[in-house]
């Protein structure tokens, strides 16, 4: 069948009307509503139209070389038109060309010929696999997964065990309650004893550059002016010869006796308070040298200390001198050797240095003090006193 032929347009024309029914007219109305009224007028019997839907099954039964069976169903009756208003006449045109013969009874052709895309998988050559190889690709693919998530898993629960289930929920820490103990009876208290200083020990050491003739050692049991005397009486009696000097070095307890403290004992008070002149520690140094100088007329007792750095002398004799009214001068005598009565001092001077002196009522007997260098001397003898200065290298 000619193409063209099934897809003729519907145009209306007489050559194609209904037998009976009246000519087609163009009056300007509606071509189709014109034809429905022509219809509706001849003798044509009215049929429903009846409208058949071609489906892919057809087409397979078609290609198979089976007849398609079309699915038919009927159509609604379409609703009456409404009736239009009266329009004022147009202009008479030619008519149209007459529509096409419509058979309401046969089902539209479907149009088979015309060329559609059809999908055509690429041809893959497969032969290479089997249905094995797929089987084992998916079941290590699975295999894989389910590791995978075991794995997941597990790395989890070690997190929240170690990390998270501690952090929201710590452990609670009971505290232990001490063990009851025996009450222990109070450690005795020991009473504190007193710290006793130790004594210094002060050693001795001569001043005389020269030895002397000779060196005895006392060791006194106290310090009071009794205990020095018999010392000195006992050590005198060793007699020596004429124009010597004997070292009496004076111990007690093992130590050097300061010298500010044997020179109180000289003083005039009946309680043997020091002279405020020798009370002054810081004019000399604690260790002093004490001698016996034998001559013709008897043994004469002296002493020699040593100042401190920074004293002068003009300010040593000066408290020397103001301290004469309080001296006691008798007591630098030993017993036995006594100065007799004292006179007043006086200035003098020995090897050009100033010194102060009083002469006593006995032969020999003359006390003088004197600072030479760095030394305040005190002698009983004035021949004493040059003796002492030579073995002091003065």
């Amino acid at each position: 069948m000619d193409e063209n032929q099934n897809k003729q347009p519907l145009n209306p024309g007489s050559q194609n009307q209904p037998p009976g029914a009246a000519p087609f007219q163009n009056n300007g109305n509606d071509p189709e509503k014109e034809l429905s009224e022509n219809f509706q007028g001849s003798d044509v019997p009215k049929q429903e139209p009846v409208i058949k839907i071609r489906t892919m099954k057809d087409d397979v039964s078609e290609s198979a070389g089976e007849t398609p069976a079309a699915d038919t169903f009927s159509a609604p009756a379409p609703n009456p038109p409404a009736p239009n208003p009266p329009a004022p006449t147009p202009p008479v045109s030619p008519p149209p060309p007459p529509p096409p013969s419509v058979n309401p009874s046969a089902p539209p052709k479907p149009d088979f010929e015309t060329e559609e895309p059809v999908f055509q998988p690429q041809n893959t050559d497969r032969s290479d696999y089997s249905a094995a190889d797929y089987g084992v690709s998916s079941g290590r693919k699975k295999l894989f997964i389910i590791i995978g998530i075991v794995i997941g898993v597990l790395i989890l629960g070690v997190v929240g065990y170690l990390f998270i289930i501690p952090a929201l929920f710590p452990p609670l820490v009971v505290p232990e309650e001490p063990a009851p103990t025996a009450a222990l009876p109070p450690a005795p208290v020991e009473p504190e004893t007193p710290s006793v200083s130790e004594p210094e020990i002060l050693v001795h050491k001569s001043f005389f550059l020269t030895a002397p003739d000779e060196t005895v050692e006392t060791n006194l049991r106290d310090l009071n002016y009794s205990t020095i005397q018999s010392s000195l009486t006992r050590a005198a009696a060793n007699n020596i010869p004429d124009d010597s000097l004997k070292e009496i070095v004076l111990k007690s307890d093992g130590s050097q006796f300061p010298f500010a403290d044997f020179l109180s004992n000289f003083s005039s008070a009946e309680t043997g308070a020091p002279a405020p002149a020798f009370v002054n520690t810081d004019q000399f140094e604690k260790d002093f040298t004490a001698f016996l100088y034998y001559d013709s007329q008897g043994v004469w007792p002296g002493y020699i200390a040593k100042m401190k750095g920074g004293v002068t002398a003009a300010q040593v004799m000066l408290d020397l001198q103001n301290a004469e009214p309080v001296l006691n001068i008798e007591k630098f005598y030993l017993t036995g050797h006594e100065s007799g009565a004292l006179g007043e001092f006086k200035d003098g001077q020995a090897k050009e240095i100033p010194t102060r002196y009083l002469v006593g009522a006995n032969a020999g007997a003359a006390f003088n003090y004197g600072v030479f260098g760095d030394y305040l001397v005190l002698s009983t003898s004035y021949n004493g006193l040059l003796k002492s200065l030579s073995l002091l290298g003065l």
